[in-house]
């Protein structure tokens, strides 16, 4: 599994408005930063990408042991992280809204690779 950092602004703004990371065992394509753009923005918000890193980096960086949920559940999709201090270091106390995006039903999203959300 890799993993990819990307900040989102508004409009032309120079501030992040979201940053996170993007968990994957493929790269991640324009359908699917579309469909995180399309989820985090209210109303006639105009989200834009301010940094991507295309290029990724191995999720064993960042934790020996990846054990919030079964990476397997994610299939060729990707799950948004939104706090990397949480995967350096489990806590089983940790709600996942606290971890990754997840929807209105408290459930970890997955966005497919044609940018399809679902969830876990």
């Amino acid at each position: 599994m890799n993993i990819f950092g990307i900040d989102l602004k508004i409009d032309n703004n120079n501030y992040s408005y979201f940053s996170g990371w993007f968990i994957s065992k493929h790269n991640i394509n324009q359908k699917q930063i579309d469909s995180l753009t399309n989820f985090l923005k209210d109303n006639n918000q105009n989200l834009n990408i301010k940094s991507f890193d295309s290029e990724g980096e191995d999720l064993e960086d960042y934790c020996d042991e990846f054990e919030y949920i079964d990476l397997g559940k994610i299939g060729d999709g990707a799950i948004i992280c939104i706090d990397l201090n949480y995967l350096e270091e489990y806590d089983s106390t940790v709600e996942l809204s606290d971890v990754f995006l997840v929807n209105n039903e408290k459930e970890v999203i997955i966005i497919d690779q044609t940018g399809v959300i679902l969830s876990v």
